[in-house]
């Protein structure tokens, strides 16, 4: 498999070496270099024989391209994707030199900066065609690039200089090249992200997952472990197909989704290839290279009953770093070892003291020594209100060097999601540091901090920290969008308590759908939701409810609760009537939705929500809950109520009334009330004001009363 991509830039840009050959320099004498426009596109998928790919691949079809000395050169990307090897690649070159081109004009081949062949064109013989081979060794994995230049010739003495050019047929020039299917040699716990990472495609990763035995909530709910573990591994949605072989033994497990595959079940129900080695002692999670698919990767989690299985899936989805060396984990009780559950703190939440590089996600935390701007960004649950004097408190470590002698204390500014904090002189060398952020400046999801230094450089020294303060949860619902960015209030605190997960039908599709969707809340959350349930009958009353399945299979009773009810051929929703007890409806024929995502309050005041993934039918449940995960669907959702359109697109919209979540017996639901609500305050004002002049002019007209009372006993008197 060979991809290519390609860019537009206006000068000459520095390519890659190439490890392992010796540099060679450079042909002088270029003073600019006018890339030739290359728009990047996807070359055909190689076997594993001898291929010809022209190089108009790479351009989109374009035919030619007219090269001259000194102001243009040909730039192409070419990818040799992971797990194969370009044995004998070879590169062809056909061209049709002008009739101006002085003698000694050469076009010289670059390979990531590196001369590879220079080849003379000889203006009495135009039409020329040459072949070089790319080294002598196949050319691993990874991105090369190519460039094609003309260097001109000596030009006479007393001969003007002419023009000349040489046009390169794209059509007759093509890369060539046998590649090699590469299976993994050796595998273990320590190349899993390795493993995912080539398994994912670009913008998700497929995820073969086999429950095998019968289908019970507790092994649903290893699946889920399993899906969550995997989800958290990656930064792309995960889709999972999951089957049972009991049930359909025809079906292979890989199908149409290689690479990644997961097997659950317990080892008297698994096959016997897929047993471990000697009896089973505990929960074991174990990696294997599936026999008939050289680059397919299978994970195993197993034990002596199902609890077994799910300690197994549970400590698969929790320890992220501490992972055992080889292929066979055998999973001790907590606190047994660093191999028990260990889970990474990819989440700041109320009351906790962090260092920054164990919070900050990926990319961030000022890894480099010294830098202008030194940036990380953490990630904060949904649902948080404090007041505006809380803070969140930075204790920073950092190595300060001025930009020249003249500048003796540079100075840093705090920026927090692009707002100004705060400002300050930094004192050269090491020095501890301690400044706040207001908790208003900060939202749910992910937060970016960045301290701005002029006139020097710092970095971020190990020991520096942040320290969340205590704040309290109120928010108002529902909210899509929130649920899309933090997980919440499927996903209040993290570990999955009071939240299950209601599979309305008893088929693959819903499985898969429901896993589906569990893998993306683990990844809006930042977290594994261990104790997070899985059931088949109604949930319990005081678990919020991710219920997944058909129309018809949803109980009326939970529809009825929902401000929109989706029906076979219509779309009926509630009309806001706040004067009239009855509730009125409206609805649309025909409406076409493939699947509907709703979120509703179970009753009113209730602290337990509800959220509803529909489709009309089984086959459209799992292609729909793939298409919701998508980020083009996922991160902009809004409003309480999305449906799916006929080209797998989501539309959001509010049909239904907010309201607060949170403890309404404490004060702290009015100080948000009126935080949430600013036109309160001026309504309280007025109020007050009213108050206070009719108070006034009572008084006022008691005094004249009084007053009045007293003349009139004078004059009697």
């Amino acid at each position: 498999m060979l991809a290519s991509s390609g860019r537009e830039a206006s000068v000459d840009r520095p390519a890659l070496p190439v490890p392992g050959k010796t540099p060679v320099s450079a042909f002088p004498g270029m003073l600019f270099l006018l890339v030739v426009v290359l728009a990047g596109s996807p070359m055909p998928v190689w076997g594993d024989t001898a291929e010809h790919v022209s190089l108009s691949a790479f351009l989109q079809g374009k035919k030619q391209v007219l090269l001259r000395p000194a102001t243009s050169s040909l730039y192409w990307d070419w990818t040799v994707v992971p797990h194969h090897m370009a044995d004998s690649p070879v590169l062809t070159v056909g061209y049709f030199a002008g009739p101006a081109t002085p003698a000694g004009s050469e076009l010289v081949v670059y390979l990531d900066g590196k001369v590879v062949a220079a080849i003379l064109e000889n203006p009495r013989l135009p039409n020329g065609r040459f072949s070089i081979r790319l080294g002598k060794r196949p050319l691993r994995p990874g991105t090369y690039r190519f460039r094609l230049s003309l260097v001109p010739g000596t030009v006479p003495a007393g001969r003007k200089q002419a023009g000349s050019w040489t046009q390169v047929d794209l059509d007759a020039s093509e890369i060539s090249c046998n590649l090699k299917t590469v299976p993994w040699k050796h595998l273990d716990f320590g190349r899993l992200p390795e493993v995912l990472a080539a398994a994912g495609r670009k913008n998700e990763l497929p995820l073969a997952m086999d429950l095998d035995g019968p289908i019970r909530p507790r092994l649903l709910q290893a699946a889920q472990q399993v899906a969550a573990g995997v989800a958290l591994r990656v930064r792309v949605p995960v889709l999972v197909s999951a089957q049972s072989p009991t049930a359909d033994p025809r079906r292979k497990i890989a199908g149409d989704l290689p690479q990644v595959s997961a097997i659950l079940g317990v080892e008297k129900d698994l096959p016997a290839d897929l047993r471990p080695a000697g009896p089973a002692s505990g929960p074991v999670v174990f990696l294997r290279a599936d026999p008939g698919d050289p680059l397919a990767i299978q994970i195993v989690f197993s034990g002596r009953t199902t609890r077994e299985v799910l300690e197994a899936a549970q400590a698969f989805a929790e320890t992220r770093q501490d992972l055992p060396l080889g292929t066979l984990w055998r999973v001790l009780p907590a606190g047994g070892n660093t191999l028990g559950y260990a889970p990474q703190n990819v989440a700041a939440r109320p009351g906790q003291t962090l260092a920054i590089h164990e919070v900050a996600l990926p990319g961030t935390g000022g890894e480099a020594p010294y830098q202008n701007a030194v940036h990380f960004s953490f990630w904060m649950p949904g649902g948080l209100f404090a007041p505006r004097q809380s803070r969140l408190v930075l204790h920073l470590n950092l190595d300060t060097r001025p930009a020249s002698r003249a500048v003796r204390h540079p100075l840093v500014t705090v920026v927090a999601n692009h707002h100004w904090i705060s400002q300050w002189k930094l004192s050269p060398g090491v020095v501890h540091y301690d400044t706040s952020i207001p908790f208003p400046a900060l939202r749910a999801g992910q937060n970016g901090v960045t301290l701005d230094i002029a006139d020097g450089q710092a970095g971020l020294l190990p020991g520096s920290t942040l320290r969340m303060p205590k704040t309290h949860q109120y928010v108002l619902l529902p909210s899509l969008r929130l649920l899309g960015r933090t997980g919440f209030p499927m996903a209040s605190g993290g570990s999955g308590r009071r939240l299950a997960i209601w599979y309305l039908d008893s088929s693959a599709p819903c499985w898969s759908a429901g896993l589906t969707l569990f893998a993306r809340l683990a990844q809006a959350s930042r977290a594994a939701l261990p104790e997070a349930e899985a059931v088949f009958r109604e949930p319990p009353p005081d678990h919020n409810v991710v219920a997944v399945g058909t129309l018809p299979s949803l109980p009326q009773a939970w529809l009825e609760k929902s401000p929109v009810r989706p029906e076979k051929t219509a779309l009926v929703w509630e009309l806001h009537a706040p004067h009239s007890a009855a509730r009125r409806w409206m609805g649309t024929g025909n409406s076409g939705a493939g699947a509907y995502l709703i979120e509703t309050e179970e009753s009113a005041g209730a602290r337990n929500w509800v959220l509803e993934f529909l489709s009309a039918t089984p086959a459209s449940l799992r292609e729909g809950a793939e298409n919701l995960v998508l980020p083009a669907n996922w991160d902009h959702l809004s409003g309480d109520f999305a449906w799916e359109d006929r080209h797998g697109g989501y539309h959001a919209v509010l049909l239904g009334h907010r309201h607060i979540y949170g403890n309404r017996r404490s004060g702290w639901f009015w100080i948000f009330l009126f935080s949430a609500s600013p036109w309160l305050w001026a309504g309280t004002g007025f109020l007050a004001v009213l108050v206070a002049a009719l108070s006034a002019w009572w008084y006022v007209l008691r005094q004249k009363a009084h007053w009045k009372k007293g003349d009139s006993h004078e004059k009697e008197t």
